[in-house]
């Protein structure tokens, strides 16, 4: 079955809030999320990209289909062969050999790939060409082992925005394509609002992030949040003992098959008994030992990364 092109959602679909909205819930996450003052964000995305920074992009309505277009994309620059596995490794937390896709003004499109005879649509990623071979040293983070790339072509007509973007990294580098990948790690669908976004920037190793109009950088290790936030479990999660004669254990299941083994038993009891509400991770933390803490909080991190809880700032949760 050929797959549906992806496109974005009607008028009526989920919009991003205004960016007054935006940069309140980005200052919830006080000590951990800093806002960015810029005049052009899209200026200061290409500036960023262009420095070899990895960026979550999230603007305009949401898309569906098989692909991110650009609306709810992570991006990064296509020439640095070593971006291909720290973006796989680090961000998407997958296999490192998985490729990546360019996505390339159209007007600069047959200078970078080779046309296929039958001339298709090529906007919305779903057909692979060729790189020309002059050109493949160049595109390294995008350009697959055998030589080819599933590539986007972006007109000023269909997305403006993300045209205007590559265009602002074109002017800075020469260059006129950029690394786009679905804004998501390997455990959650591709972001869709503000508090995905700012969820995916703060258990990832992204850079920046830009929502709207709105850039923000994380100004501390997101684990120092980690002890006065609230936690729950996530929607898709439950708590399961399996006890056998020797022992008990304690398992997170989360729909449809990924499970993880909990090793603090403190953590395990706290989610037994208040995991279907949030509370406030400081009252687990001071029933551990200072010495287990880091351990304890680190666990929290990796559950929390892999989407079996959610964590928010306690200001926030107590609304929820």
């Amino acid at each position: 079955m050929t797959p549906l092109p992806s496109r974005i959602l009607p008028s009526s679909a989920l919009k991003l809030p205004q960016n007054e909205d935006i940069r309140r819930e980005i200052e919830t996450w006080e000590g951990g999320l800093r806002i960015v003052e810029c005049d052009d964000v899209f200026e200061a995305a290409a500036e960023k990209i262009a420095e070899g920074k990895i960026v979550g992009w999230a603007r305009g309505r949401s898309e569906f289909g098989p692909r991110a277009l650009g609306n709810r994309s992570i991006l990064g620059d296509p020439r640095p062969r070593e971006n291909w596995q720290r973006i796989n490794l680090a961000i998407k937390q997958r296999e490192s050999f998985r490729p990546f896709a360019p996505a390339v003004l159209a007007e600069d499109f047959n200078d970078y790939f080779i046309p296929l005879p039958s001339n298709p649509n090529m906007e919305h990623m779903v057909f692979v060409t060729k790189v020309r071979e002059e050109k493949r040293a160049e595109l390294g983070a995008v350009t697959h082992i055998n030589g080819t790339a599933r590539v986007q072509v972006v007109t000023k007509s269909a997305n403006s925005d993300f045209w205007r973007l590559i265009s602002a990294f074109k002017d800075r580098t020469g260059c006129p394509v950029l690394l786009n990948t679905s804004f998501n790690n390997r455990y959650e669908p591709i972001v869709q609002n503000v508090t995905d976004a700012i969820r995916t920037f703060l258990t990832t190793d992204l850079d920046h992030l830009l929502i709207e109009n709105t850039m923000a950088e994380k100004s501390s290790d997101v684990r120092s949040l980690i002890a006065t936030a609230s936690l729950r479990l996530s929607d898709a999660a439950w708590v399961e003992e399996i006890t056998t004669v020797r022992q008990r254990r304690t398992l997170l299941r989360r729909a449809p098959s990924h499970t993880r083994e909990l090793k603090n038993w403190h953590l395990a009891r706290y989610l037994r008994e208040f995991g279907s509400e949030f509370s406030l991770v400081a009252h687990l933390v001071d029933s551990v030992s200072p010495k287990h803490r880091g351990q304890l909080t680190e666990e929290i991190f990796l559950l929390w990364r892999e989407r079996f809880i959610d964590v928010r700032p306690e200001r926030v949760a107590h609304l929820l």
